[in-house]
């Protein structure tokens, strides 16, 4: 929003309001992007126990400390998508293309370990049914996970969340102009 011009800036946020079409509802607790968030989150720890039980296997370390990896990669994944989640509820349109690239390498991982459990369970590898059930779950989790972005629920927040903006800049605009 390059635009200091307050009828432009009004028009704006009219346009917004247009897009929500009612001004107060789950649209503006960001239900979508939180329940992307929470079901991407989990996605991607499904096959986190896999990956770390490789990478500890090629290094050789013991196995006492697996859970560490999984926490830690946990933990990196959560620090990433914190500020994402923030600046996307303020209006932030690169935060919002960081968010969708990152919820696209989720759906990487996740079917990636998808395709290796199924490949090894059809051809006699040593896959549990756990190991099966969850890699199915984790790639209904990232789906549903993409979907609520493409919902009308999160166009509405994402106008809402604009709008919101616009209202920031133009509140910034007239302090600055009383302060004068």
């Amino acid at each position: 929003m390059s635009t200091d011009d307050a009828d432009e800036l009004e028009q704006l946020k009219d346009n917004m309001k247009d897009l929500m079409v009612s001004p107060i509802g789950w649209h503006t607790m960001g239900i979508p992007l939180l329940i992307s968030f929470v079901l991407s989150l989990l996605a991607f720890t499904v096959p986190q126990t896999s990956i770390w039980e490789t990478v500890f296997s090629l290094m050789a370390w013991p196995d006492k400390a697996l859970s560490g990896g999984v926490i830690v990669t946990g933990f990196i994944y959560c620090l990433v998508m914190f500020p994402s989640l923030t600046l996307i509820a303020r209006g932030n349109h690169t935060a919002l293309k960081t968010y969708i690239n990152l919820i696209y390498f989720t759906l990487a991982v996740v079917a990636i370990y998808f395709l290796k459990t199924l490949i090894s369970a059809l051809f006699g590898g040593s896959v549990t049914t756990f190991t099966l059930i969850s890699s199915c779950i984790g790639m209904v989790f990232v789906l549903v996970a993409l979907s609520c972005l493409n919902s009308h629920l999160f166009f509405k927040s994402n106008a809402f969340y604009l709008h919101n903006r616009v209202w920031r800049k133009q509140l910034k605009l007239r302090n600055k102009t009383h302060s004068k």
